[in-house]
């Protein structure tokens, strides 16, 4: 489906937050799903002139993964980002889609990474992201755990995660300001409410918000010292 950004997110004119000393010192991938948030850090990066190839994984799940596919592509043509999309022959056959989609990614990307002798593969995760895998977390008995990590070390290649300490309405105000909305499409498994994540971020957080409004800056804080130990290491 078709992006709407909420008619009260204002414009900033304010570039997304991030550190230019957490990159590597040579070209990396770019993971671009075709929403909100990887728009708007990819279109970020390329005005920061950062050295890096865009790959979009089609996983050809559901009949929207091909609509986003193009928008992708006419971003990228636009932008003029360079742009390698993967297409997966892979069938889900059971257990959790949202991992097999996630795993999926992570697996092509990482394989073609190897392929092209790139090091680095960066994503668009942020600080929503964050309070919601510290929720999880906590449900599974483990409120200690960082979140998200902003370095994850695999044999092939190591991802690393610069936009942590940025929120979603972040994101969201970047593509507003940057006249990208046409190019943005949210992923349909997203309104699945069967699905864990899902029903955190549509049902359970909203609801804590209203009556507790510290558990953004607790994760950020926390997202902090595990940045600010990443940059002295």
């Amino acid at each position: 489906m078709r992006v709407r950004v909420p008619p009260w997110v204002p414009l900033s004119n304010q570039m997304l937050q991030y550190n230019k000393s957490y990159f590597p010192n040579t070209k990396f991938i770019f993971a671009l799903s075709g929403g909100i948030d990887s728009v708007a850090a990819c279109h970020s990066l390329k005005k920061k002139k950062f050295n890096f190839l865009a790959v979009h994984i089609n996983n050809k799940f559901i009949k929207q993964d091909d609509k986003i596919a193009e928008d992708v592509q006419r971003f990228c043509y636009k932008e003029q980002i360079p742009l390698h999309t993967i297409i997966s022959t892979e069938k889900y056959s059971k257990g959790s889609k949202e991992d097999f989609c996630r795993n999926l990614r992570y697996k092509a990307l990482r394989e073609y990474a190897k392929s092209q002798g790139i090091d680095f593969i960066c994503t668009a995760h942020h600080l929503d992201d964050c309070v919601e895998s510290y929720f999880l977390n906590f449900l599974k008995g483990h409120p200690e755990f960082v979140p998200i990590q902003f370095y994850c070390k695999y044999p092939e290649v190591t991802v690393f995660r610069p936009f942590l300490l940025n929120k979603k309405i972040d994101f969201a105000k970047h593509v507003a300001d940057s006249n990208l909305v046409e190019y943005v499409r949210e992923d349909e498994l997203n309104s699945d409410m069967t699905l864990m994540r899902n029903w955190t971020r549509k049902v359970v957080l909203p609801m804590i918000d209203k009556k507790y409004k510290g558990l953004h800056k607790v994760v950020f804080k926390k997202m902090k010292e595990h940045l600010d130990s990443v940059a002295k290491n």
